[in-house]
C-alpha cells in the first residue's frame, strides 16, 4: 500500500490518537492540498459489521457506502447536504 501511494507521490501517515469516538474502531483520512483540508471518517456497525461513513470534513453523518455519491457543502453555514443513489 504505502509503496503504491509513494509511486503517485502521495504521503501516508499512520497515526495511533487516544482522540474520544463514538466507535470503538474507526479509520479517518485526510487530504491536504494547497492549504485546503478534506477528511472523511468510517467504521462497521453491529453483529454484521455494516460499514458506515459517519464523519465528513469533521461534521457528524450516517452514510452507507454504496453507488455514487453526491456531497454539497454551503459557505455560509456549517452544513453538508448528500444524495445518494444511482
Amino acid at each position: 500500500m504505502r509503496a503504491l501511494a509513494a509511486s503517485l507521490g502521495l504521503l501516508v501517515e499512520e497515526i495511533k490518537s487516544n482522540e474520544e469516538t463514538d466507535f470503538n474502531e474507526w479509520l479517518h483520512v485526510a487530504v491536504y492540498s494547497e492549504g485546503h483540508k478534506v477528511s472523511a471518517g468510517g467504521t462497521f456497525f453491529g453483529k454484521q459489521s455494516h460499514p458506515r461513513i459517519v464523519r465528513i470534513n469533521s461534521l457528524p453523518v450516517e452514510i452507507v457506502p454504496s453507488g455514487v455519491l453526491f456531497l454539497m457543502t454551503t459557505r455560509t453555514a456549517p452544513a453538508l447536504s448528500a444524495i445518494s443513489g444511482c
